[in-house]
């Protein structure tokens, strides 16, 4: 028995662990959980020094006694709190976790949201963030599973309410700050539904991604100053996002603004250059964005690597592009426009004149469900020498193209409703017709 390694008393009827429970000195593995009768784990527990797990969630145990910091080995703890009403907070001994030196896991069970309160989340973060080599952190509820820290070899993944939680964690760890973290993964604010990131950021390194947040004064800058994607959701009163502040954004490459009810416009271009790594912008369900920029010329470096823009459900917008800002977008590959009811054309004829190469890069055009929208560009001299793809539904009013045969020579699909015109198929090409490109045959 004294070279036992593992001992498996779980779902068991005991009310107390035996005292000569501390011959077993070589126990590595101590599972206790669902021992309801179980409610106090005795002093000889020291005895196993070489315990590397314990697990008493869902036992009668509800604290964390003094005497296991001395379980020095100790790497994967499983506690249960489930004692008490609903509303009371969990008891926590959160001194005792940071002396746990070789703790790398931590499981809580809580038995409602009402009992992990931002308090409680915010003491364990700050102990388990003194342990050089704690990696995870998970809290279970009755009805799902939050992972609320996981420190890979490969990347940092954070969840939590707060960016004043994140910042105390980082502050209290080895890091110290932001700008020594590699890789990471952050999302605070988050609820269930939004955890998922843009399936277009997965490519960047440093990520973050910020739900219903106030203000513009918050500790996610320091995050932010980091980041190369960011997704900003369900803000409740930022109007612009460059009240962030342009110096918190210079590396930022991928970003999406979602269901932001009070912004207006995205940058004011006064002062200096903003967004000047930026590859990819989302902009979805912002019912007051007026503009995407303030009307006038861009600060030189501003938007000239974007090469994706998306536009959707931006109902009040009517120009994509103010005159004078296109000509620093010459690197967009991609731009699809849809559910913006009060846009009518998508390139200002004044940008157009006497320039034919306003989009010289663009490869593929989408433009969906917008009732309003009469034209691309009334100037049919411009060149397209990037075109591949144009996609067209649910734009009625929208009867012409600027494109032909001179302009767009690498065109090779049109997607349109049947009755958008006569079709005429031709064995997977486009036909042209007297008045141009016309026809998509499948």
């Amino acid at each position: 028995m004294i070279n036992l390694r593992v001992l498996d008393m779980s779902h068991t009827g005991i009310a107390s662990l035996p005292s000569s429970l501390s011959i077993l000195t070589s126990l590595k593995v101590l599972d206790l959980n669902n021992c309801e009768r179980l409610v106090e784990l005795p002093s000889h527990i020291v005895e196993l020094v070489h315990l590397e797990l314990l697990d008493i969630h869902g036992s009668g145990i509800n604290y964390l006694p003094p005497h296991i910091e001395k379980l020095i080995f100790l790497k994967r703890l499983w506690v249960s709190f489930r004692i008490g009403n609903d509303t009371q907070d969990v008891s926590f001994n959160y001194v005792m976790i940071s002396k746990l030196s070789r703790l790398e896991d931590l499981v809580i069970d809580v038995k409602s949201p009402e009992q992990w309160t931002n308090e409680v989340l915010e003491n364990i973060m700050k102990e388990v963030a003194m342990s050089q080599k704690f990696k995870r952190l998970k809290v279970c509820f009755s009805n799902r599973i939050v992972d609320v820290i996981e420190v890979a070899p490969r990347t940092v993944r954070i969840l939590v309410p707060e960016a004043t939680i994140l910042m105390s964690y980082i502050r209290r760890s080895l890091w110290g700050v932001v700008k020594r973290i590699g890789p990471f993964r952050f999302f605070v604010g988050c609820q269930k539904s939004e955890y998922l990131q843009n399936p277009n950021f997965v490519r960047y390194r440093k990520y973050v991604k910020y739900c219903n947040g106030a203000g513009s004064n918050t500790p996610i800058l320091e995050v932010l100053a980091e980041a190369e994607g960011f997704e900003l959701v369900n803000h409740k009163d930022i109007k612009q996002l460059s009240d962030f502040g342009t110096a918190n954004m210079n590396k930022i490459q991928g970003c999406l603004i979602e269901s932001c009810d009070a912004i207006e416009t995205i940058m004011n271009t006064v002062g200096s250059e903003l967004l000047t790594n930026l590859e990819q912008l989302f902009l979805k369900n912002l019912p007051m964005l007026k503009s995407i920029w303030k009307e006038g010329p861009l600060q030189p470096g501003t938007l000239t690597k974007l090469t994706t823009l998306f536009l959707s459900g931006c109902r009040i917008l009517v120009e994509v592009f103010p005159p004078g800002a296109i000509q620093q977008l010459r690197e967009i590959r991609c731009l699809k426009i849809e559910k913006c009811d009060e846009v009518e054309d998508i390139i200002p004829e004044a940008d157009a004149v006497g320039n034919l190469l306003v989009l010289p890069k663009l490869e593929e055009l989408i433009l969906l469900d917008m009732a309003k929208l009469s034209s691309i560009c009334a100037i049919e001299s411009l060149e397209w020498p990037s075109l591949k793809k144009l996609k067209i539904f649910g734009c009625p009013s929208l009867c012409r193209l600027p494109f032909n045969k001179g302009n767009s020579t690498y065109l090779e699909r049109i997607e349109a409703e049947h009755e958008w015109w006569p079709w005429e198929h031709c064995n997977g090409r486009i036909k042209r017709t007297k008045k141009g490109f016309r026809n998509y045959a499948s």
